[in-house]
Order: structure tokens, then C-alpha cells, then sequence
């Protein structure tokens, strides 16, 4: 099962409206390059193979 990895975050911005609120964002692990990509598309429920994947990225 995939995670999602976040932070919260508080606003210190005093001239916003959300001024001291917190918010969750979210936080890369990895960046995939286009052939990584193309990988990962086609072992996940696509029928087409890498190669095809990787000619229409």
C-alpha cells in the first residue's frame, strides 16, 4: 500500500486570511525520470509495454 508523506505547515504570513492557521503539505521522496515512469505505468494495470508507454510520454 502507497504512503503519502506530509508536513504541517503554519501560515506567518499576518496579512493573509489564513494568518496562524496550519495546513498539511505534501512531501516528494523520490522524482521519477521518464523511463522509471514509463515503467511504473506499464507493471500497474496498463496493457501496453514500456517501450509504447515511454513513446507517448
Amino acid at each position: 500500500m502507497a504512503k503519502i508523506f506530509y508536513e504541517l505547515r503554519q501560515k506567518k504570513n499576518n496579512k493573509s486570511q489564513y494568518f496562524g492557521k496550519w495546513f498539511a503539505h505534501s512531501k516528494s521522496i523520490e522524482t521519477l525520470n521518464t523511463r522509471k515512469l514509463a515503467k511504473h505505468i506499464s507493471e500497474h494495470g496498463s496493457v501496453y509495454t514500456q517501450d509504447v508507454v515511454f513513446g507517448v510520454l
